[in-house]
């Protein structure tokens, strides 16, 4: 399984969370293209492998697709906050400036990217 979904799933949180702290203003306008080749591949490709792997074990547990959310914010949570940081290290994370401040929002959006694959992956057995 080749899950490539950790760029949309972090940034798409980065993304919306300049809806939650600006609702008027992201209401006004499109908010800015992350610009996913900025963070490290190093810590892109981790959170890559950890999604991979959770799902992989998930699919031959047969698990609900229930299961895939809170499994991704468990088991790669680590992967997950070294994105997060990387991204707004390099300016990358729109409004967030703290990993604290915007982890809740990304292992939100981390796990909804993943169950949306699982689900996927499963109509295509």
């Amino acid at each position: 399984m080749n899950h490539r979904l950790t760029g949309i799933a972090v940034f798409a949180a980065l993304a919306a969370s300049a809806a939650v702290v600006t609702p008027a203003l992201a209401q006004a306008q499109k908010p800015a293209a992350i610009n996913m080749k900025a963070i490290p591949a190093a810590e892109r490709s981790a959170m890559g492998k950890c999604v991979d792997r959770v799902l992989d074990r998930l699919k031959q547990e047969r698990a609900s697709y229930r299961a895939v959310k809170p499994a991704i914010a468990q088991d790669c949570d680590t992967e997950l906050r070294a994105v997060l940081a990387a991204a707004i290290k390099v300016g990358q994370a729109g409004p967030c400036t703290t990993v604290d401040g915007c982890i809740e929002m990304a292992r939100g959006r981390a796990g909804d990217q993943a169950t949306e694959e699982f689900q996927r992956s499963a109509a295509r057995r």
